[in-house]
Parts: structure tokens; sequence; C-alpha cells
């Protein structure tokens, strides 16, 4: 009887036990093109220009060269926007003659530098991604802690469930 306890205990364990993943949690969809970075927006674009470069790389698990996506599969196209410089923003195209806009937030260096991955030249739209990755991490430990809180007093009432039946027969 104790060892059906003890294996239930641990199966409701294993159940209610946060999983892992492997992939990198990132704050925004982008693409990065000639050494800056473009968060794709959801606003969408009607009038393009020509066909400027395409995603060769595809990666939701770490940082890659140029014209590297952690959203958007190799061979998707980018086009300048009519009317807008690349310097502010470029049109990705998500769906055969659906564009999106992506602005330009930072500067990409890529892997292989010897510098940080990103500078920054809008330092308050950067500020507010970083933050509001922080308060998404802050929360997944608070719903972690209050999951194993749970586990364990649940455990503990089965314990003492199983424990009082048995002195009670």
């Amino acid at each position: 009887m104790k060892k059906n306890v003890l294996f239930f205990i641990v199966i409701l364990c294993l159940f209610f036990s946060p999983l892992t993943t492997v992939a990198t949690s990132w704050a925004y969809p982008f693409i990065t093109w000639e050494e800056n970075l473009y968060v794709v927006t959801d606003t969408k674009i009607e009038k393009v220009e020509e066909e400027i470069g395409q995603v060769t790389t595809y990666s939701d698990m770490e940082l890659l060269p140029e014209n590297f996506s952690n959203a958007y599969q190799k061979g998707t196209k980018f086009y300048k926007i009519k009317g807008v410089t690349t310097e502010e923003a470029i049109a990705v195209e998500v769906e055969n003659g659906y564009f999106l806009k992506a602005i330009r937030e930072e500067i990409y260096l890529g892997e292989s530098s010897t510098e940080p991955v990103v500078k920054s030249h809008k330092l308050k739209s950067s500020a507010e991604a970083e933050e509001k990755a922080e308060e998404k991490k802050n929360g997944l430990v608070v719903m972690t802690i209050y999951l194993l809180f749970f586990i364990a007093i649940f455990s503990s009432s089965i314990v003492f469930f199983v424990r009082k039946r048995k002195g009670g027969e």
C-alpha cells in the first residue's frame, strides 16, 4: 500500500511539474538586414518598391549572422517601403502579397563580432522590450512557485488521508 501511495505521488509530481523548453525567449519577432535589427509590427503595408533581401537563416534558439529571423522562415522576402527609407523601416512579405512593417530598432552586429550583438539607438524602446521580457520572466517564476505550492499541499493531503484511513481500518 505504501509503495502505491509513493508511486501515485511521484506520478502526480511529474504530471504537474513545469516543463522546461529549450527555445530562446524573444521579446518580439524580428529580422536582421545590413547590420540592423528590424522589429516586425502588425502594421499592414500597401505599397512596396523593390525587393531588398530575404531571410537566409531562421532560428528560435540562437542569434545568427545577417538576414536572420527569429520568426520568419528562410526565403521570406523583405522590401523597401514606398516613401520610407530603409533606415526607418522595411516591409516583410508574410504571405503572398501581404506585407507587414518592420521598424529599425537596433544595430545588429551578428554573432561573430567581439562587440555586443546589438547596440540600441532607440534606448526607450529597447528598455521597454527588456522590461516586458523581465515582467514575463517574473510572471513565470511566480506561477512556478504557485504550482509547486499546490503540488506540496496536494501531496500532503493525500499522505494525510492515506495515513488516516490506514489508522481507521
